[in-house]
């Protein structure tokens, strides 16, 4: 599913490779969304979302004013959300990405993929996570701008 519109692959297309656009995408173990952006996936995703975690983020962002109240703020990962950490791969790797886009990064059932090898590394090693964030960030610094609502550079 689209995230602001661009779907994973987008973003990957433009970062050049997997490595820089995945290590880039941990800016969310230090970032908040807003329950607009989170209320498909804690009510329409039943089978790939902890279930726990689902329940918590209910009783904060309700189904009938999830589109209206803006103000209702989650972080994007739940652990150790205020330092820079790999914490957003661990809450992948438990099934609490926040986010609906989230959830294609750690596919369901037995399926070995190239962004499950590297949530794997980078809840091992914050190191490798740090030096791939960094290169993700710098292509990330070369984009330019959008302007106006159809996208065009």
């Amino acid at each position: 599913m689209a995230l602001g519109r661009f779907s994973n692959s987008q973003f990957q297309r433009l970062f050049g490779d997997l490595i820089s656009w995945f290590g880039a995408k941990g800016v969310h173990t230090i970032s908040l969304a807003h329950c607009p952006a989170f209320h498909d996936r804690i009510y329409n995703n039943s089978s790939n979302i902890d279930l726990a975690f689902a329940t918590d983020l209910k009783k904060k962002c309700h189904s009938m004013i999830a589109s209206t109240n803006v103000d209702i703020l989650a972080p994007l990962s739940i652990v150790l959300s205020t330092k820079f950490y790999n914490s957003y791969f661990i809450n992948l790797n438990q099934r609490k990405g926040l986010l609906e886009s989230d959830k294609i990064l750690f596919p369901q059932g037995n399926s070995i993929s190239a962004t499950v090898n590297l949530i794997s590394q980078y809840m091992k090693s914050l190191e490798d996570f740090k030096i791939d964030f960094a290169s993700g960030i710098i292509r990330m610094s070369k984009f330019n701008p959008f302007t106006g609502l159809s996208k065009k550079r």
